[in-house]
């Protein structure tokens, strides 16, 4: 108390400008004691482009945040986007600064030549940046709708994989419509579609065989009709072009009906012209024919019983002569054979037929037609073996068929 006292009495001696002086000097004294006390400090406002920004402790502060805003561009070349601050020395609380990170967000929030967008990857490349991903969707949707037929149960997938990258770009850099038309129009697009088509199945001709008609008889007793057959593929296409196609199902809707004929299989007889009859009375045992050969003569060294008439098969077998068959059968050496008897204990044998045309005690007349030649039996190709018995014992036929 005596000090505040002698303080106020000196005060009092003072000379009046002096005494000004001194109590301007006392009032700064005791503002700095009391911004001291109060966590008051000094600082810079920060103002960039048209906003305040920030309060910082030095400009160092926001050369940092400066250089962390180029680090979040996209483009090597946007920080000369970036411009310089303005400064304005304030006293501010300790506890009042703003932090680099804030200050790096509005350094790129403030910046006019820059904007928060999305690049467009498409598997991985960019082809666009947009304000946001959905302008380029809606070209995405537009580019599957192109491709798509309509057709039922069609699928329609994007093959390419599409991805937004979110940053801040030079708003020089945004994608205009022609640009996002091009890369949407570069999007692989599939669609998987099925088709049914329904074909003809042509029928099938069948012959039936019948003894009641000749040979030459034919008749269609059943007329044929094409069937329907529906097969469904499933169709890949990649931008509206084909990629594959696999058949899913076949299914016959409609069988076909086979046309059916009835041809008829009797031989009728033949019989030769009576100019071919030798002087024995026999008429020649095979039907003329280009490829006919004597093969073997009769006893050929080896006690051949006859003689061998080489024929294209199938060639008819004549009787010799007017006669009861008395054999029409089969045995392991001869094959398919007929034995004729003429009367007069005369008989011919004919051996390795294809097939006989008569049967055991029928009448047959010189020049009929009783056989065709084959190789049944013991026969090393197509031939008519023919023997000429009298009383029982095998002679020469060769006389009796008009050879020297």
């Amino acid at each position: 108390m005596v000090v505040w006292s002698r303080i106020w009495n000196t005060f009092r001696a003072m000379a009046k400008p002096v005494r000004w002086i001194f109590a301007a000097a006392l009032a700064a004294f005791a503002l700095c004691l009391g911004c001291l006390f109060a966590g008051v400090t000094t600082g810079y406002r920060v103002r960039y482009g048209d906003a305040w920004i920030g309060t910082v402790r030095s400009k160092t502060v926001f050369d940092d945040a400066k250089a962390s805003a180029a680090k979040c561009l996209t483009e090597s070349d946007a920080a000369t986007c970036l411009c310089e601050p303005a400064y304005e020395p304030v006293l501010t609380r300790a506890n009042a600064f703003t932090p680099t990170a804030a200050l790096t967000t509005s350094i790129l929030e403030n910046t006019d030549d820059i904007t928060l967008a999305s690049a467009v990857l498409v598997d991985g490349e960019r082809v666009a940046v947009v304000p946001e991903s959905a302008r380029f969707s809606a070209y995405e949707s537009a580019a599957l709708d192109r491709y798509k037929t309509g057709a039922a149960g069609e699928t329609v997938t994007l093959l390419s994989k599409v991805e937004f990258s979110a940053g801040y770009y030079p708003v020089s850099a945004l994608s205009d419509d022609a640009s996002l038309q091009k890369a949407a129009d570069a999007l692989r697009v599939q669609t998987v579609r099925t088709e049914t088509t329904e074909t003809e199945v042509a029928f099938q001709k069948v012959t039936q065989t019948t003894a009641a008609q000749t040979v030459g008889y034919s008749k269609v007793i059943t007329a044929g009709k094409n069937g329907v057959s529906r097969t469904t593929v499933q169709v890949t296409c990649v931008n509206g072009k084909e990629t594959g196609r696999k058949t899913v199902q076949t299914e016959v809707v409609q069988a076909p009906v086979d046309q059916v004929t009835l041809v008829g299989t009797k031989v009728v007889p033949k019989v030769v012209p009576a100019t071919q009859v030798a002087a024995s009375g026999f008429i020649w045992p095979v039907q003329r024919v280009a490829r006919m050969q004597i093969s073997s003569y009769f006893g050929d060294g080896r006690g051949h019983k006859g003689i061998d008439i080489a024929a294209p098969a199938n060639t008819e077998i004549y009787a010799v002569k007017a006669g009861t068959v008395v054999t029409a059968t089969f045995s392991r050496s001869y094959g398919n054979y007929i034995v004729i008897d003429h009367g007069n204990g005369v008989q011919t044998l004919y051996a390795h037929a294809n097939r006989l045309l008569v049967s055991a005690g029928q009448t047959v007349q010189a020049g009929q037609n009783i056989a065709l030649v084959g190789r049944t039996g013991y026969a090393d190709g197509n031939h008519l073996h023919i023997e000429v018995h009298i009383n029982g014992t095998a002679v020469n036929p060769a006389p009796y068929l008009g050879l020297s």
